[in-house]
C-alpha cells in the first residue's frame, strides 16, 4: 500500500503526505537559518531554559495527536487557541520541574533497563523484534538524535519511578477497606409508587394568550440559525470495497500471503484443583498442604471422582464449582510452571501437584486440541473481504486525484464527476453551520464533521452557487458538495410553534400537580396521616419494588435511585419516605424500609484486592500531586508571554 502511494499519489493526497513529512524537518531545520532565533526561550525553570523550537514540537505532536483521535473532525479554532498554548507551557514547565526534581535526588535509570524500555516499544518492533534501522529512521525523520532520544527516555523513566514510588508507599487500612466494601455490598428494601403527569392532563389547559406570552418572554429560544441542505458525492474506501469482486486467484494469493493469521493454536481444556498457599507462608505450613495435595492426588489418579474432589478440596473459587473446569487454555494465558505441565500432558492424564506462585496444583488434561491450520474453504468469506479492501485501496489513491480534477473542473455541477466515476449524487437533510438538524440517515455522518459543514457554509458554496473542492476526511474519503437549498437564520413564526408551546406548557403544569400531590402523600405517610396500603387504596396507585443494588436500578428510574440510596436509613420497623421527580415529568414516591449492611463473609478476595489497589491508586495519585503542587510553588518560572501570545490567559494558569 505505501509503494502504491509513493507511485500514483501526484495530486492532492501527494501534498498531504509531503506536508506532515515536512512538519518535523521544519520545525527543527529552522535552527539554521538566520541566527538559531529557535534558541530563544519561551520560559525558564530554576533558570534552565525551554527553547522555541521545543515549545513549538511539543505544540505540533499535541495538535498532531488530537487531530487522530478526531479523525480530523475538530474545530480549528481549538487548536489555536490559547488554553491549548498554555497547556503546552504547563506540561513542559510541570516536565522540566520533575526532571530537576529526581536528577537533584540522583535517581537514575539503569543503562539495561533503559536498553529494555525502548526496544519493547511498539512503535520500533518488527515482526515481533526490535530493529535497530527502524529505530534509527524514526528517530532521524522525527528530528530526534539517538543521544536526545536517550537522553529524554532516561528521564521520562526516572520520572514514572518516582510516581510509582509514591503510589508504592500508600497504605490502607483493612477497616476502612471493610467499611468501604460493606457500603458497596449494601442493600436497600424499597417500595416506591409512580404519580404520572398524564393523570392531571385533562386538568391542565393552556389559552392562547397564555402560550403567546411563553413566546414573547422566550424568543432566543425560537431563533432558528441558518441551515442548508446540499448535494454531494463520495469517492470512499469502503464503497469501493463494497463494489470489488476478487478473482479466486487474487483470493488465493492473499491466503498465501496471510496465512499465519489463519493458524489456530494448539489448545488445551484443563481441570484443576488448587491448594491455596499464602505467599508469607513458612517451611511447615507448606510442607502440610503440600502433603493434603498429595492424598488428594492419589486418590484422583485411583479413580476417584475428579469433580466431586475439586468441589471438596479446591481453594480457587471461580472454578472450584465447575469441578475444577478452568476451560480452553492456550499458551500464554497461565502462569509458566502451570503452562509447562499442563503442555507436557497427554490427554486423560493427571498431574501434581504442581507449585505456582498461587500455591500447589492438580492438574487433570481432559481434552487436546493440536495446533492447525485453518483451510482457504473455512476462511474464505474474510480473505475475499481483505483481498477487496487492498484493491480498493489502491483504486482510491489510482482516482483520487481524478475526482479532483473532475469536480474543480467543472465547478457548475457534480454531475459530470458523478457520471464519470460511476458515483451517486446524493443529498443531506437540513443541518447548520455548528451542526445538528435534520440529518439523511444516508449521508453516513457528513453533517457531523467540521469540515464538511464549514465547506457547505463558504463563499463560493453558498453565494457563488460552485462545488466546494474535494474534501478529504481522513485518508479514506474524498466528498465534494454544492448547495441545494439555503435558509437565513430567522425567529420562527408564534404560529409555527404555538402547538409545541402548548405541549410543552401543559406537561409542565401536569408535571407540576402530579408533584404537588406526590410532596402531599410524602407529607401524609411520614406524619402518620395514613400507612403505604392505605394510599395505594385511596390513590388508585399500584406499589412496586427497587432493585436492591444501586447498579441494578434501570436508567429510567436513575433519579429515583439516586435518592433512594442517599436516604438516611430508617428507624428499626419504620420507614422513611421520600418522593422526586422523574426524567419524563412523573414523580415516585417511596418508602425505604431497610437497609441491610454488605457481609463481608460473602465478599471474595479478588473484590478486596481489587478495592485495596483503587485505593492505593487514589491515595498515591493524591501524593503525587501534591508533590508537583510543592515543587511548583518553590519554583522560579518565568515565561516569555508575548511568545506564548496570551499573557492573560497565563497568569490565569499561575505560571508566572
Amino acid at each position: 500500500m505505501l509503494t502504491q502511494i509513493r507511485e500514483r499519489a501526484t495530486g492532492w493526497l501527494a501534498w498531504v503526505i509531503v506536508i506532515l513529512i515536512t512538519i518535523p524537518f521544519a520545525l527543527w531545520g529552522i535552527q539554521s537559518y538566520f541566527g538559531n532565533p529557535a534558541d530563544i526561550p519561551v520560559a525558564t525553570v530554576n533558570g534552565e531554559e525551554i527553547p522555541l523550537y521545543a515549545y513549538y514540537n511539543e505544540l505540533s505532536r499535541r495538535r498532531q495527536a488530537l487531530l487522530s483521535q478526531t479523525g480530523g473532525n475538530i474545530d480549528p479554532a481549538v487548536l489555536e487557541s490559547p488554553e491549548m498554548r498554555n497547556e503546552v507551557v504547563q506540561s513542559m514547565i510541570l516536565t522540566r520541574l520533575l526532571v530537576q526534581y529526581v536528577h537533584e535526588r540522583d535517581y537514575r535509570l539503569s543503562d539495561q533497563r533503559l536498553k529494555r524500555r525502548i526496544q519493547s516499544n511498539p512503535i520500533f518492533l518488527n515482526d515481533g523484534r526490535f530493529d535497530p534501522g527502524l529505530y534509527r529512521d524514526l528517530l532521524r525523520n522525527s528530528g530526534y538524535s539517538i543521544q536526545s532520544y536517550e537522553s529524554q527516555e532516561r528521564d521520562s523513566a526516572t520520572v514514572d519511578q518516582l510516581n510509582a514510588a509514591l503510589i508504592d508507599s500508600s497504605f490502607v487500612t483493612e477497616s476502612e477497606i471493610n467499611r468501604l466494601l460493606s457500603l458497596q455490598a449494601q442493600t436497600r428494601k424499597t417500595d416506591y409508587v409512580i404519580v404520572p403527569a398524564e393523570r392531571f392532563a385533562s386538568e391542565s389547559g393552556v389559552s392562547d394568550e397564555e402560550a403567546q406570552q411563553y413566546y414573547q418572554d422566550n424568543l432566543a429560544e425560537f431563533e432558528q440559525p441558518a441551515r442548508a441542505r446540499v448535494d454531494y458525492i463520495e469517492l470512499g474506501i469502503d464503497n469501493l470495497a463494497r463494489a470489488v469482486e476478487p478473482t479466486d486467484a487474487e483470493i488465493s494469493e492473499v491466503y498465501e500471503q496471510t496465512s499465519g493469521r489463519y493458524r489456530q493454536p494448539e489448545t488445551r481444556k484443563v481441570s484443576h484443583i488448587l491448594f491455596a498457599v499464602e505467599p508469607d507462608a513458612g517451611d511447615r505450613e507448606r510442607a502440610d498442604i503440600l502433603a493434603v495435595a498429595e492424598g488428594v492426588l492419589a486418590e484422583a489418579q485411583s479413580g476417584a471422582d475428579f469433580a466431586e474432589l475439586a468441589k471438596t478440596h479446591s481453594d480457587d473459587p471461580g472454578s472450584k464449582g465447575r469441578g475444577g473446569d478452568l476451560g480452553v487454555v492456550a499458551r500464554g494465558q497461565m502462569v509458566e510452571p502451570f503452562e509447562v505441565a499442563v503442555f507436557d500432558m497427554t490427554e486423560d492424564e493427571i498431574r501434581g501437584p504442581v507449585e505456582t506462585r498461587f500455591g500447589y496444583h492438580i492438574i487433570r488434561l481432559t481434552e487436546l486440541q493440536e495446533e492447525r491450520q485453518k483451510p482457504l474453504e473455512e476462511v474464505r468469506e474474510e480473505v475475499a473481504e481483505e483481498a477487496g479492501r487492498a484493491q480498493a485501496e489502491a483504486l482510491f489513491v489510482e482516482l483520487s486525484e481524478t475526482f479532483e480534477n473532475l469536480v474543480f473542473e467543472n465547478p457548475d455541477s457534480l454531475t459530470t464527476a458523478a457520471a464519470e466515476l460511476g458515483l451517486e449524487i446524493r443529498r443531506t437533510g437540513w443541518f447548520t453551520e455548528q451542526g445538528g438538524g435534520q440529518e439523511s440517515e444516508e449521508d453516513g455522518g457528513l453533517t457531523d464533521q467540521i469540515q464538511f459543514r464549514r465547506a457547505a457554509f463558504s463563499e463560493d458554496v453558498l453565494n457563488n452557487d460552485l462545488n466546494s473542492a474535494a474534501l478529504a476526511l481522513g485518508f479514506d474519503r474524498l466528498v465534494a458538495l454544492r448547495k441545494n437549498d439555503y435558509q437565513e437564520a430567522r425567529t420562527r413564526t408564534f404560529d409555527e410553534v404555538r402547538d409545541d408551546i402548548k405541549e410543552r406548557l401543559q406537561q409542565q403544569q401536569s408535571a407540576q400537580k402530579a408533584g404537588e400531590l406526590g410532596d402531599k402523600l410524602v407529607t401524609d405517610l411520614s406524619g402518620g396521616e395514613f400507612d403505604w396500603a392505605q394510599m395505594l387504596e385511596d390513590q388508585q396507585l399500584e406499589s412496586q419494588t427497587l432493585a436492591e443494588v444501586r447498579d441494578l436500578v434501570p436508567e429510567s428510574l436513575a433519579k429515583l435511585g439516586d435518592a433512594v440510596f442517599s436516604q438516611a436509613a430508617p428507624e428499626p420497623e419504620a420507614a422513611a419516605y421520600g418522593g422526586v421527580f422523574l426524567d419524563n415529568g412523573d414523580y415516585a414516591v417511596y418508602a425505604l424500609n431497610e437497609v441491610v449492611p454488605g457481609e463481608l463473609e460473602n465478599i471474595d478476595d479478588t473484590q478486596r484486592l481489587l478495592l485495596r489497589d483503587q485505593l492505593l491508586a487514589r491515595d498515591g495519585d493524591y501524593v503525587y500531586r501534591q508533590m508537583l503542587q510543592t515543587i511548583r510553588q518553590a519554583a522560579a518560572v518565568v515565561i516569555d508571554r508575548e511568545l506564548v501570545r496570551d499573557p492573560d490567559s497565563v497568569l490565569e494558569y499561575g505560571l508566572q
